[in-house]
């Protein structure tokens, strides 16, 4: 069976992100039935086989441009862990040299510096610019606590599912010290 043009569009918005409702809207179907026609389409033959091609198609292309969970995990982990002090080096440096008033000595007046590392030394994956602007150099990095956050929902660190056990004394779920204050 061949599938109909909203079909293949459902397809293909299902597969960003795997939500049968969202796919269902996006491809054109009405919100008051989008629910029902999001799941009853993953329960037809057709779609269930493009969708499986379409999967087929794009572990494929991965794996030829060689990209793997482990090779993705390793920059998240860059990214994740990364330090400002890979790609500047802070210091000081003589801004100007007063004489002491009394003693006659030379003072040095010092200013903070920040010098960019050399690009030999700076790992680039782990930049996502780095602009001229009329006050300087600019270096942005990518969002690290996203950068954990993907880490730890991968090695499930995290859970957005809270578990509640009805009947269940409170004092049996907290510790002593939490339920002190109940």
């Amino acid at each position: 069976m061949r599938l109909t043009p909203k079909q293949k569009l459902f397809v293909k918005e299902y597969l960003k992100d795997f939500n049968a409702t969202q796919a269902a809207l996006r491809a054109g179907y009405s919100p008051r039935t989008a629910r029902a026609i999001g799941q009853e389409n993953l329960t037809k033959p057709a779609i269930q086989k493009a969708i499986e091609k379409s999967r087929n198609n794009l572990s494929n292309r991965l794996q030829a441009a060689d990209i793997t969970i482990e090779r993705i995990a390793e920059q998240l982990a860059k990214i994740a862990f990364s330090d400002i002090n890979d790609f500047v080096e802070f210091g000081e440096e003589v801004d100007r040299v007063l004489l002491d008033p009394e003693t006659g000595e030379e003072i040095e007046i010092m200013k903070p510096t920040i010098r960019v590392k050399h690009s030999k030394d700076v790992d680039g994956t782990i930049l996502s610019e780095v602009s001229e602007t009329r006050d300087g150099l600019k270096i942005k990095r990518p969002d690290q606590v996203k950068a954990l956050e993907l880490l730890g929902r991968w090695k499930s660190m995290f859970s957005d599912n809270i578990n509640v056990n009805k009947g269940v004394p409170i004092s049996e779920v907290l510790d002593d010290d939490e339920s002190e204050g109940y």
